[in-house]
């Protein structure tokens, strides 16, 4: 895994964040600034999954939605 900038940007409500993979390898996570911090926390684990999912290689969002929500899940758990 590359390099990860993260960014608190002012979004539209509800978009909580999204996550870029730059050309160099690194990723960018922005997170919505407007959100309180425990949201702020959640968004960012969300963003990492994707990362760590190699999701920008994917193309069905629902599928890759799913994925991330089952992989946070079983991360939940073995806690």
């Amino acid at each position: 895994m590359g390099d990860i900038f993260t960014r608190l940007v002012d979004m539209p409500c509800g978009i909580c964040g999204h996550c870029n993979c730059n050309p160099d390898g690194s990723y960018t996570v922005c997170i919505n600034a407007r959100l309180g911090y425990e949201e702020q926390k959640k968004t960012y684990l969300h963003e990492l999954e994707h990362i760590r999912g190699n999701d920008f290689e994917k193309y069905n969002v629902n599928e890759i939605e799913n994925d991330v929500r089952r992989r946070l899940c079983e991360h939940t758990k073995k806690r």
